[in-house]
C-alpha cells in the first residue's frame, strides 16, 4: 500500500481501508512516532499517519488542502511559515517551533539523555550545565536563526543553517560551546547583504512569536548540536562509543511520551491545534 499513489478522491476515503476516521499524512518516518503519539493523546479521532517523503512531497497535498479539495490532515513541520504566512489550513496542523525536534530537545531531555548513557546518580546530573547549554545555544545561533528566516523571506537562496553540521561551529571538536567567531565568519562568508536595523527588526519580530530562539533553531541542526553536547560530555566522562542519530532520537522520543504535559513549554500550544482539529 505505501508505495502506491492514489488520486485525492481515493485519498479522501482512504482511512476507511484502516478503519480509521481519518488520514494523516506526515513528511517523513521519523515523524510518525511524534505525531501519533500527540494525536492519540489530544485527538479525539482515530488517524492513520503515513509518510509522503519530505517536504516537498508535500507540496501536492497542501495545494489539495488549501483548494477544498482533500479532507485528510497534515502534520508537519512549521519551519518559517509564521513569518511568511504560507501552507495555513484548518486541516494542517504543524510543529510549534521549526520542527518536531524543538518539541523534543530541551534541557530537560538532554538531561535525563546523559543520566541514562552515563549510568549518573540523580546526584550529579549536571542540570545546571544543560541550562547553561540552551542559554548560549539561544546567544549564539541568534544571528544565524535572523538570517536564515530573512534569507527565506526574501527567497535569497541561500544555505544558512548547514544540515547537520552544527559541529563546524564548536569551539574545539570537544567543546560543549559554539563559537561565536566561527558563526561571524561563517555568515560574513554567505554574502547577505542584512542592515544592523534589519537585524534588530526581525530580533524583535521572533521574540514576540517565540519565547526562545532554540524553538526555531532549524531541527537537524539543533539536533545536531545535541548529539555534539551528549557524546563530548559522555567522552570526557569516559564512556566508549558514541550515541547514533537512531538512538538519541528513540531516546528523545521516549522522554518525550513519559513526559509531556502542562509543564512541558509547547503543551498549551498543541492542546490548542488539537482542539481546532478535533471540531473537523
Amino acid at each position: 500500500m505505501d508505495n502506491i499513489s492514489y488520486s485525492t478522491e481515493a485519498e479522501n476515503i482512504l482511512h476507511l481501508f484502516y478503519g480509521k476516521d481519518k488520514l494523516v499524512y506526515v513528511e517523513g518516518d521519523n515523524d510518525i512516532p511524534f505525531w501519533e503519539y500527540l494525536f492519540g493523546e489530544l485527538s479525539s479521532h482515530t488517524v492513520e499517519v503515513k509518510p509522503v517523503g519530505g517536504k516537498l512531497a508535500m507540496a501536492k497535498h497542501i495545494k489539495a488542502i488549501c483548494e477544498g479539495k482533500a479532507g485528510y490532515f497534515l502534520a508537519m513541520d512549521s519551519d518559517y511559515d509564521c513569518f511568511t504566512g504560507e501552507n495555513n489550513s484548518p486541516f494542517i496542523i504543524k510543529s510549534f517551533g521549526y520542527s518536531i525536534e524543538n518539541s523534543l530537545i530541551s534541557p530537560k531531555s538532554i538531561c535525563k539523555v546523559l543520566k541514562d548513557i552515563n549510568s549518573l546518580p540523580a546526584r550529579d546530573v549536571p542540570a545546571s550545565l544543560c541550562e547553561t547549554w540552551v542559554e548560549r545555544l539561544n546567544e549564539r545561533v541568534k544571528k544565524l536563526v535572523i538570517y536564515s528566516i530573512l534569507n527565506q523571506e526574501n527567497r535569497i537562496g541561500k544555505v544558512v543553517f548547514p544540515d547537520g553540521s552544527a559541529q563546524r561551529f564548536l569551539s574545539s571538536k570537544t567543546s560543549f560551546f559554539f563559537s561565536e567567531e566561527k558563526i561571524d565568519s561563517y555568515i560574513k562568508s554567505l554574502g547577505m547583504n542584512v542592515s544592523k536595523k534589519e537585524l534588530e527588526k526581525k530580533e524583535e519580530e521572533v521574540i514576540k512569536k517565540y519565547p526562545s530562539f532554540s524553538d526555531i533553531i532549524q531541527g537537524h541542526f539543533l539536533f545536531s548540536a545535541a548529539l555534539s553536547f551528549i557524546n563530548n560530555f559522555s567522552k570526557k566522562n569516559g564512556v566508549k562509543g558514541t550515541l547514533s542519530n537512531k538512538n538519541l532520537f528513540i531516546h528523545l522520543m521516549n522522554i518525550f511520551e513519559s513526559h509531556f504535559g502542562e509543564s512541558h513549554n509547547h503543551f498549551s500550544f498543541y492542546k490548542k491545534e488539537f482542539e481546532r482539529i478535533n471540531q473537523l
